[in-house]
């Protein structure tokens, strides 16, 4: 699987997890998609797997998933992967303990079941999260002439 393949399979099992297909998540996925400019072949599997979760079906091939993303040689894309899970848990304004359980399942793989590395993952994606808010409030004020 490509880095894109894993990046929107694994945010869909996210999506999954608290068996609500909530529409700010599948948003943050679309928006996500178009943003980065997924090839058709990856939007159309998405798509047809975002189609089959709202149809009430199970999507499989976590471990899977988890075992092909912690095998990736590309700290940039995991860590990123992480941060970007955590954000699309959390826009709906809640996260379920579901969705938290399945990134902390990635973590575990990745540091060999380290409880403090799930801890301190989780604190650095809440600091990142709020910087680059930071930056898109910064960047709208310069763009509007409020700065």
């Amino acid at each position: 699987m490509t880095e894109a393949s894993l990046y929107f399979n694994f945010l869909l099992h996210i999506v999954a997890a608290d068996d609500i297909v909530d529409d700010a998540e599948i948003e943050f996925l679309e928006t996500s998609m178009t943003q980065i400019g997924v090839i058709d072949d990856i939007k159309g599997d998405i798509k047809s797997k975002i189609t089959m979760l709202k149809n009430g079906k199970k999507l499989d091939g976590l471990d899977n998933l988890i075992v092909e993303i912690s095998l990736s040689p590309n700290p940039f894309f995991v860590i990123n992967l992480v941060k970007d899970a955590y954000a699309i848990a959390s826009s709906n304004n809640e996260i379920a303990e579901s969705e938290l359980d399945v990134i902390k399942e990635l973590v575990n793989k990745l540091s060999n079941n380290n409880e403090k590395a799930f801890d301190k993952i989780i604190e650095w994606v809440k600091k990142t999260i709020q910087v680059e808010n930071d930056g898109i409030q910064l960047f709208e004020k310069i763009t509007s002439g409020d700065l």
